[in-house]
C-alpha cells in the first residue's frame, strides 16, 4: 500500500492486481485501525519476547506493601487456600467434561422398557439412562468418582470463598468511607482537548449519548479513574480491582500509547459499569497526568 500522505492509495484486489483511489475516499478511522493493528502486533511481540515487565512488577506499581492483601495474615491464608481449591475445582471440572465426551462414544440410550427404579430417578433429575460398553462402564465409574471429588472440592471452595469475601468486605467498607470523605467533584473535560500521552479518537461510541445529553466528559488522573470505579462501580477494594486484570493488556496499551495510537476514552456508569480499567492503568504507568472520561450517573 502507498504512503498515507500520497494523493492516491493503492489497494489490492482479491486476484492480486492493484487499483488506485484518492486517499480522501478512505475514512481516517480506516487508517487509525490499520496503524492500531500494526502497533498492537509489535507490542504483543515485545511482550512474548520478555521485553516488558512481569505481572508481579506491574502490580507492584499499584499495590503498596502496606495494603491489607499483603499485611493481613488471615486474608493471605484464605486467599492461598481459595486459590488452591479453585485450581483443583477447575482441574476436576475439566476432567469431568473430558470423560463426558469419551462416554458418548461408549454408550447408547437405554430402552425405557429396561429402566430400573434408579433409572427412573435419574431421568427425573435430568440424567438420561444409558447402556454402556465394557470400556464405557470403566469410564462411567471413573467419571462418577471425579464428579464426587468435584462436588466435595466445590463445597470447600465455596466455603473458603465466602470467608475471603467477608474479610475483603471489611476493608472495602473502610476504603469506601475514606473515599466518600475525600473524593472531589467531577472536573469537566473535552474530547477535543490534547491530553499529553493519551490520544483519543475523533469519534467515539459515546457521541450519540452525549448529543442526547446523556452524560458528560470529565477530566481526571488515571488514579482517580481507578478509584472511582473501585468505590462507585465495583464497591470493592483498591487491590482487588487493580489486581483483577490481564497485565499483558496493560503492557500492550502502554506500548501502543507510546507510539501515539488513538484510543476510545474510558467510561463510568456509576453503580453499574465501566470500560477502560486497562487503559487507565497503562496511562498511570506512563505517568500521564490527565485523561478524558465519559461519565453517566
Amino acid at each position: 500500500m502507498a504512503d498515507k500522505n500520497e494523493e492516491y492509495i493503492k489497494l489490492r484486489r482479491k486476484d492480486g492486481s492493484y487499483y488506485a483511489v484518492p486517499k480522501d475516499w478512505l475514512q481516517e478511522s480506516d487508517w487509525d485501525s490499520k496503524e492500531r493493528q500494526i502497533a498492537a502486533n509489535k507490542a504483543e511481540a515485545d511482550i512474548r519476547n520478555g521485553k516488558t515487565m512481569s505481572r508481579e512488577e506491574v502490580l507492584s506499581k499499584f499495590i503498596s506493601d502496606d495494603d491489607y492483601s499483603k499485611k493481613d495474615d488471615t486474608y493471605k491464608k484464605l486467599q492461598e487456600e481459595e486459590s488452591t481449591l479453585r485450581n483443583r475445582r477447575e482441574e476436576l471440572g475439566s476432567k469431568n467434561r473430558e470423560l463426558e465426551k469419551q462416554l458418548k462414544s461408549e454408550s447408547i440410550p437405554k430402552p425405557k422398557s429396561e429402566w430400573t427404579e434408579d433409572d427412573e430417578f435419574e431421568s427425573l433429575i435430568g440424567n438420561r439412562p444409558m447402556t454402556y460398553t465394557e470400556k464405557g462402564k470403566q469410564l462411567k465409574t471413573e467419571k462418577d468418582k471425579v464428579w464426587k471429588d468435584y462436588m466435595d472440592i466445590d463445597h470447600k471452595w465455596s466455603d473458603s470463598h465466602e470467608k475471603l469475601i467477608t474479610v475483603k468486605q471489611k476493608y472495602a467498607k473502610a476504603e469506601k468511607e475514606w473515599w466518600e470523605k475525600n473524593k472531589s467533584e467531577y472536573k469537566k473535560g473535552s474530547a477535543n482537548k490534547d491530553y499529553r500521552g493519551f490520544e483519543t479518537k475523533t469519534k467515539s461510541g459515546y457521541d450519540y449519548d452525549l448529543a442526547q445529553g446523556k452524560g458528560f466528559i470529565a477530566e481526571m488522573s488515571p488514579k482517580e479513574y481507578l478509584q472511582r470505579i473501585t468505590y462507585d462501580v465495583f464497591n470493592s477494594t483498591w487491590s482487588s480491582v487493580v489486581s483483577g486484570v490481564n497485565t499483558d493488556n496493560i503492557l500492550k496499551y502502554m506500548l501502543m500509547m507510546q507510539q501515539g495510537v488513538k484510543f476510545d476514552m474510558p467510561s463510568i456508569i456509576e453503580g453499574s459499569n465501566q470500560e477502560g480499567r486497562h487503559r487507565a492503568m497503562a496511562a498511570y504507568l506512563l505517568g500521564i497526568d490527565k485523561i478524558p472520561v465519559y461519565v453517566r450517573k
